[in-house]
């Protein structure tokens, strides 16, 4: 996960590092700069991401690679995690999108309009 935040980002360092200490199955990177309006925030967010970010992840990663063969694989149980995730909220009476509810993702339904999941 590739984190920019307004100035130093002392305040998020501390709550995400405190997330990644608690979750372990996350890499949290802040983007370092000390933008605070949100084109220089964006710009800065981009420029760090384009240094090859994904190389960490998937091996022999290049810029113009198609990794879609790499991640195929993975999209219907990522779907199926996200199901199970709503199902869990609603067992609590949390609403799926209410402040509440987090973490949240509508990725399952991008992944069905796309006809990747839930076909």
């Amino acid at each position: 996960m590739l984190i920019m935040a307004e100035g130093r980002n002392k305040t998020e360092k501390q709550y995400f590092g405190s997330f990644q200490d608690q979750h372990g199955k996350y890499v949290i990177r802040f983007v370092t700069g000390l933008e605070t309006d949100p084109v220089g925030m964006l710009k800065a967010l981009q420029k760090a991401w384009n240094k090859n970010e994904l190389s960490k992840y998937i091996p022999g990663y290049e810029e113009n690679m198609n990794i879609s063969e790499i991640l195929s694989p993975m999209l219907d149980m990522a779907g199926k995690h996200i199901e199970r995730l709503k199902e869990y909220y609603d067992a609590l009476g949390i609403s799926w999108g209410d402040v509440d509810c987090n973490p949240m993702t509508d990725v399952s339904e991008v992944l069905k309009e796309l006809e990747v999941f839930g076909k």
